[in-house]
């Protein structure tokens, strides 16, 4: 038996650490707009930001949930099958993860833990697991947002300075008067 969560980390750790340095297609193909890997992909009006939005967003919140049972792991008031179950209700089902997000192989990371659950005795095997499974997000998240289009944003999404506000402010009495 831990013989498996050996080799389900260090297959973790391997994938963590090739994509230190490479940027996996799972993450690449965003920054080319190729959302091909869901039927997802129908409902996206042919754009493609919503589901860079749904993978950024998602690697943080995963990333955090990882966190939180890492923490869980250490911490005395938690026991082992309370970590499990969290774990369940947190990544029980990675169906978005797979289909929105487009990431198989943390999907199937997540399968993988999941399916051997029972096999874990203690909880330094749980946090040796989930431990490597935060440095692949990690290094998941350090891609995606070297990647993320963040060009658009002054162009579309620009901050408003104190001109603006003071205009926007002129405009709107005019808008008030002229209804009166």
């Amino acid at each position: 038996m831990e013989n498996t969560w050996m080799k389900l980390k260090e297959k973790i750790m391997d994938e963590a650490k090739k994509i230190q340095a490479k940027c996996p297609d799972e993450v690449k193909r965003f920054h080319y707009g190729l959302i091909t890997h869901s039927e997802a992909g129908k409902y996206a009006m042919g754009q493609y930001f919503g589901h860079w939005v749904h993978l950024y967003s998602g690697l943080m919140t995963w990333d955090y949930l990882i966190s939180f049972l890492a923490g869980f792991a250490i911490d005395p008031h938690f026991d082992l099958e309370t970590i499990k179950r969290l774990f369940k209700i947190f990544f029980g089902d990675p169906s978005f993860i797979r289909e929105y997000a487009g990431l198989d192989t943390f999907a199937s990371f997540l399968e993988e833990i999941g399916k051997n659950l029972d096999s874990l005795r203690t909880k330094e095997e749980f946090a040796d697991v989930i431990s490597a499974l935060k440095i692949y997000i990690g290094n998941l998240y350090a891609w995606c947002h070297y990647y993320f289009p963040w060009g658009i944003g002054p162009v579309f999404f620009r901050r408003l300075t104190r001109e603006d506000v003071e205009d926007i402010k002129r405009l709107s009495v005019k808008m008030r008067e002229a209804e009166t």
